[in-house]
């Protein structure tokens, strides 16, 4: 990937979902009449989830395909270092959320909880969210433009960088709603991001981090599931 592909993904996710699509949806609220919009709105969130990461891809396709087949030349050994590194993910994201809850007396992140509530609503929606526009888009930001740059001369400093934002993402809304406490939380959602960093280089293609993604948030959605 070019330094120049990874600013244009950086500025599309920026600009584009992060700013402009939610100020499109909140001003269609302010103006129309909530059960006349809210189909529109649904209308216009699908068409965005469904758009948005053939967007992304297209920006930077040859590398994205040559990823890809830098998997298929070990698929099994690679969805062993997948399987492995979820594990360990796993245990240490119990680890770290034991801490924050007990010694900081914290509940459910906000980002989780919010997920629930619309998973109760909207349960398809949420469901490609997170198993399809995420694992790509999140991916092809946090660890195709911040951390494969970093990769060969500065990696620590690449996976701090890269994990560091990937937490703050979850957790940044927290800000406006004033529940400062819930930021802690940026160490939870940091760690994972580490390890889709670490299992990058485990495999030395980005395709593994969009699986571990992947299977991360379709065993969250099966959890979330049971508690809905």
């Amino acid at each position: 990937m070019s330094k120049q592909q990874a600013k244009t993904l950086v500025l599309l996710y920026c600009g584009i979902y992060l700013f402009l699509f939610p100020l499109i949806e909140t001003g269609l609220i302010k103006l129309f009449d909530p059960s006349v919009i809210v189909p529109v709105l649904n209308v216009l969130e699908w068409g965005f989830y469904l758009t948005f990461p053939v967007i992304m891809v297209s920006v930077v396709w040859p590398w994205f395909r040559r990823e890809f087949y830098l998997f298929c030349h070990h698929p099994f050994k690679n969805l062993i270092h997948i399987i492995k590194n979820y594990g360990l993910m796993m245990l240490s994201s119990i680890l770290v959320n034991l801490i924050l809850i007990l010694v900081f007396k914290l509940e459910q992140s906000g980002n989780q909880s919010s997920i629930i509530e619309l998973y109760s609503q909207q349960p398809l929606k949420v469901m490609f969210a997170a198993l399809v526009f995420a694992p790509i888009v999140e991916e092809l930001v946090f660890r195709g433009s911040f951390y494969a740059p970093f990769r060969k001369n500065q990696r620590l400093f690449g996976i701090l960088f890269s994990s560091f934002l990937f937490g703050f993402l979850h957790v940044y809304q927290s800000l406006f709603a004033g529940n400062f406490m819930d930021l802690l939380y940026i160490f939870s959602y940091g760690l994972l991001g580490s390890f889709m960093c670490r299992v990058y280089d485990k495999t030395n293609s980005f395709f593994s981090c969009v699986l571990l993604h992947f299977l991360n948030n379709f065993i969250s959605i099966v959890l979330t599931f049971l508690i809905v």
